[in-house]
Formats: C-alpha cells, sequence, structure tokens
C-alpha cells in the first residue's frame, strides 16, 4: 500500500529568504477541427502561481486522448525592482512547487520542466484561415532549456502529490516554466502549479521555526518491501 507523506517546510537560519517569482505568462496549442471546434491545451487561476499564497495553485491541463494535438505551457519570472525580467546567474539553484497526478509515475510522459530567457508575447497563429489544424491562442513564448521531462522526472520525485523540485540551472535564466502536453498520452492529464523561487541573503530577522509551506504526497510502494 502506498505510504501518505505531509511534510512541514520551516525557516532556515542561514540569513536567507525566498524569492519569488512574480511575473507570469502561459500559451496553449491545440488543434482546430472542421466546423471550427478546438482541441486546446488548459490553464485555470494562472495568477496563483504568483501571488505570494504558498497555498494557491494555477491549473495546466490537457484533456483525454489528445496525442500530440495539445499543450499548456506556463512561465514563472523573477522580476528586478523596475519590472524587468531578472537574469539570475547560472547555477543558482531555483525550486517549483508542483503537484504531479499519478499518470506521470505510469507513462512517464506528458510534463516538462525548465528554465527560460527572453519572454514575450505572440499573436494567435492558426493555419488555413484558422478552420483546419494546428495552432495556438495569443500568449507568451520564451527560449526554453528543458531540464525534466519524460526520461528523467521519475528519478527525482517519489510520488505523486505535491512536492519541491530543485533545478540548478548551469546557464543564465529568468525563470522556469512548466509544460502539460499530450504527446504521449491517451488519459486527461491534470498539474497543479504553485511557485517557483530562489534563495537569497536578507538583513531581515528570521525566524527559524516558521512554517512556509506543508508538502502532501504519496510515496509510492517498493517492490520487495524496502
Amino acid at each position: 500500500m502506498p505510504t501518505y507523506l505531509r511534510a512541514q517546510v520551516v525557516a532556515q537560519c542561514e540569513n536567507t529568504k525566498r524569492t519569488y517569482a512574480d511575473f507570469q505568462g502561459s500559451i496553449q496549442y491545440g488543434f482546430k477541427v472542421l466546423g471550427g471546434s478546438l482541441i486546446m491545451g488548459t490553464i485555470s487561476d494562472a495568477a496563483n502561481a504568483v501571488n505570494g499564497q504558498v497555498k494557491d495553485a494555477s491549473t495546466l491541463g490537457v484533456g483525454l486522448g489528445l496525442l500530440g494535438l495539445a499543450s499548456s505551457t506556463q512561465f514563472l519570472q523573477f522580476s528586478t525592482t523596475g519590472g524587468s525580467p531578472r537574469s539570475i546567474p547560472a547555477n543558482t539553484p531555483v525550486t517549483v512547487k508542483i503537484s504531479l497526478p499519478t499518470e506521470v509515475l505510469s507513462v512517464l510522459s506528458g510534463v516538462e520542466i525548465g528554465t527560460f530567457t527572453d519572454l514575450h508575447t505572440v499573436a494567435a497563429d492558426w493555419p488555413l484561415l484558422g478552420l483546419l489544424g494546428p495552432g495556438h491562442d495569443a500568449g507568451y513564448e520564451a527560449t526554453t532549456v528543458p531540464i525534466y521531462n519524460a526520461t528523467n522526472i521519475a528519478g527525482v520525485i517519489s510520488g505523486s502529490g505535491e512536492v519541491e523540485i530543485t533545478l540548478t540551472p548551469n546557464q543564465i535564466y529568468n525563470g522556469i516554466y512548466v509544460k502539460v502536453s499530450g504527446n504521449l498520452l491517451s488519459v486527461a492529464l491534470s498539474t497543479k502549479l504553485f511557485h517557483a523561487y530562489i534563495m537569497e541573503t536578507t538583513i531581515d530577522k528570521i525566524d527559524c521555526d516558521e512554517v512556509i509551506d506543508v508538502l502532501s504526497g504519496v510515496q509510492p510502494t517498493v517492490i520487495g518491501g524496502y
């Protein structure tokens, strides 16, 4: 039987604090069929991923049976004091809190996590006068560097549920992105994205016993009983 986990995240007593990504953008790809109907990736409550509330989350998804036809990507960007994109130095760890469904563990597909630069807006693009074919709605795109995907994500998670995944990019980045797609899926997939943060030095007083966040998830049973 699986073991249900619940862990508290407390403040660190090293004069460091979390700096959260505070700007978000997203894009949804899909396919238009005859009659004008849409097969699309979805996102809801997008602003929740940058509102500073650790328990709030956006939701990215693709529908049942959307093999290679739909995807949804959300970008979480760090900003300077003036609001422009912030360049985070290479080898600076960044942590993303995400809720992964059991489908990720069973089919090892559908979720990609990485870093990005050059976030910019794009107009909607639908071919053939918008009547038939692949395309996307207006949204945001960027230069992305995938770090975790179908081939290696299972090695950094212990099970479904809320988890924190820390990436250490070897290049400068402006933020992290999460992409949910139906490329190899025949099941519906939904992923919650809570926030992304880096740790930085602070002169503020740190409460060492302050509970910052609570993580809950499911640890899968290991074959052999160990």
